[in-house]
């Protein structure tokens, strides 16, 4: 084997070669010290883009939440116009039965009229066959019975043009005039 001698200068320059080529290779604390920087500052930046997600969220919650209001209450107006409308026509259907009710009452209360009015004329056929005070006091109940159909009569028509409101008024003043002519014609019988 042979040795090879290096002198101290040359010991010098190769450990400052090997030194070089480690700093190359190595980190420095320096290297640390940015590196922890540079996270820091990341971790920054990403505290900053959460921040910013989370007002965006919050942005977007809070028109949801208004969008949600305003389409409640449009439903809820909706289902008022609904709710308006089926009374509207509950009203139209109760006018109609009402107005059904008050045409069968009136054709019923003019036929009845009708049966008057034959029963008076059968009372003046018998009256004309009649003489002196017999004739007289029959006359005499055919004209009050005659009043008696024409108020009937004049109720009826009453009724016939009577408002909603005046209806029940007018009907119980028809019953009484009818009342009165068929209790008047029954007496006169």
């Amino acid at each position: 084997m042979t040795r090879v001698k290096v002198s101290g200068c040359g010991m010098a320059l190769a450990m400052v070669g090997v030194l070089m080529a480690g700093c190359d290779q190595q980190t420095t604390q320096s290297d640390v010290k940015d590196a922890q920087a540079e996270v820091r500052q990341e971790q920054k930046e990403t505290q900053q883009v959460m921040e910013q997600a989370s007002e965006k969220i919050a942005v977007k919650e809070q028109a949801l939440h208004e969008t949600q209001v305003e389409e409640m209450e449009k439903v809820r107006k909706q289902e008022q116009v609904t709710a308006d409308a089926a009374t509207k026509a509950d009203e139209a259907e109760s006018k109609y039965h009402s107005q059904e009710a008050l045409t069968a009452y009136v054709d019923k209360e003019e036929t009845r009229l009708k049966d008057a009015d034959h029963q008076i004329d059968d009372l003046k056929q018998r009256a004309d066959k009649l003489e002196g005070d017999e004739k007289a006091a029959l006359n005499k109940k055919i004209d009050r019975l005659q009043e008696l159909r024409a108020r009937a009569g004049d109720k009826l028509s009453e009724l016939k043009s009577a408002g909603e409101n005046e209806r029940s008024v007018k009907g119980n003043s028809v019953e009484i005039a009818m009342n009165d002519l068929f209790v008047a014609l029954g007496e006169t019988r």
